[in-house]
């Protein structure tokens, strides 16, 4: 077993350092540009179990977004590109780029489809956690594509059949041929809203992995419920879990059953402030060769408070902690495989 912590986003600061362009026109169309700064603090920066490194990082970013909101659909489109300067690492600049579009569309009363697709690139980041950047050597391409048609069938009830494709690609040959992978994924959400304040969900789920390097590809079945409940008006909380059941196509692989749970909460004490605060256990891809996979714990807090009609701060502070668990003897045959 092979454990990792860390410590991301501590003392985090975000402040609109440009003022905040809006263009509108008729019909719902607007333009709208403004510029973050943002300053972290991570206490392991190459997740290493041992000889860990710290670093201050500044971050300057750039979000430019275009909406289009018309009666029946909805339409977005987003560019972000942020440079980071690392204050304690030898490649000190790291440029990214990143691309996000949303298309929603109600095609009556009963039947609506969503879509939303997130593009990423990045330079020497370290490990990529579903497309957030956290710090596996060598440039990549990340997208992650999801379409969901969903159907009222009753006043408080509705299914949600939902279908996700994510695809990473590195630069580099040598780390492309053991880290590269294609995860697809499909299933069903039933949400019934119990009362005003309460809705209940049921979910199922089935996805299939496969690595560049044909070891460790994987299917997994995820079954489970939530419920999501609103106290107040500014009081807000959701729950989330089940259990998740991975089986490897390489039988020197152990499979694994393991519980997952995702939980947040919003506060908002007052009109220009919001807290929000969660945590959450599940069993993922692994973004360490040569590991099967990983284990992940996570909680995080974020504080947010409007200085001005303009200016916006942030306090965030996260801890992730990974576990990656793995038969030694597969292990081994996967390293063989690879080095031959």
């Amino acid at each position: 077993m092979n454990m990792s912590a860390r410590w991301i986003g501590v003392g985090l600061l975000a402040v609109g350092m440009l003022p905040t362009v809006t263009l509108a026109q008729e019909g719902g169309r607007n333009f709208d540009a403004r510029n973050r700064l943002r300053l972290e603090y991570d206490d392991n920066i190459f997740n290493q179990e041992t000889d860990e490194q710290d670093s201050w990082k500044i971050i300057e970013e750039i979000d430019l977004k275009y909406n289009l909101n018309l009666e029946n659909t909805f339409l977005s489109l987003a560019y972000r590109p942020s440079l980071i300067y690392w204050e304690n690492r030898d490649d000190d600049t790291d440029l990214h780029h990143a691309i996000d579009a949303v298309f929603n569309h109600a095609f009556s009363p009963r039947w609506a489809f969503n879509f939303n697709d997130t593009f990423r690139i990045a330079e020497n980041p370290a490990s990529i956690d579903r497309g957030t950047v956290q710090s596996q050597d060598g440039d990549y391409m990340y997208n992650s594509a999801q379409a969901a048609l969903s159907y009222l069938m009753a006043e408080a009830t509705r299914l949600e059949f939902a279908a996700r494709a994510i695809n990473l690609m590195y630069d580099e040959d040598e780390v492309a041929d053991v880290s590269d992978y294609d995860l697809y994924v499909g299933g069903l959400t039933l949400r019934h809203s119990l009362l005003p304040t309460t809705a209940l969900l049921g979910d199922l789920r089935y996805e299939t992995l496969s690595y560049a390097d044909g070891m460790r590809d994987s299917d997994t079945w995820y079954i489970g419920a939530g419920v999501e409940h609103t106290f107040t008006p500014t009081f807000m909380a959701n729950l989330r879990g089940g259990l998740q059941s991975r089986a490897f196509d390489n039988s020197d692989l152990k499979d694994k059953d393991t519980p997952y749970v995702d939980a947040t909460i919003t506060l908002a004490p007052g009109a220009t402030t919001r807290l929000t605060a969660g945590l959450s256990y599940a069993q993922y891809e692994t973004d360490v060769y040569p590991f099967a996979s990983r284990e992940r714990t996570s909680i995080f807090a974020s504080l947010a408070q409007d200085i001005t009609g303009k200016v916006t701060g942030y306090l965030t502070g996260g801890y992730s902690m990974r576990d990656y668990d793995t038969p030694s003897a597969a292990q081994t045959k996967i390293m063989l495989g690879h080095n031959l």
